[in-house]
């Protein structure tokens, strides 16, 4: 299992949006496989695409933080 830690803190400079790209995971649901095999006779298999990661076999999230005014 990944893990990654993200430490936020506002910026020196006037931005107001960051954006992060953390790829890598392999997806949970199909191993890292992409499909899903069935097999549906002899020697005739099914190939499923997996729905979580549409295939890919790995996983990618996008992070993004918009800075705003706090008022109480």
């Amino acid at each position: 299992m990944q893990k990654y830690s993200i430490e936020i803190f506002p910026p020196l400079y006037q931005q107001v949006r960051e954006n992060y790209i953390v790829d890598g995971f392999v997806c949970p649901v199909c191993n890292g496989q992409g499909k899903f095999r069935e097999q549906t006779g002899f020697e005739e298999f099914y190939n499923e695409c997996c729905d979580y990661c549409q295939g890919a076999g790995r996983l990618k999230a996008e992070i993004q933080i918009e800075w705003k005014g706090d008022k109480k």
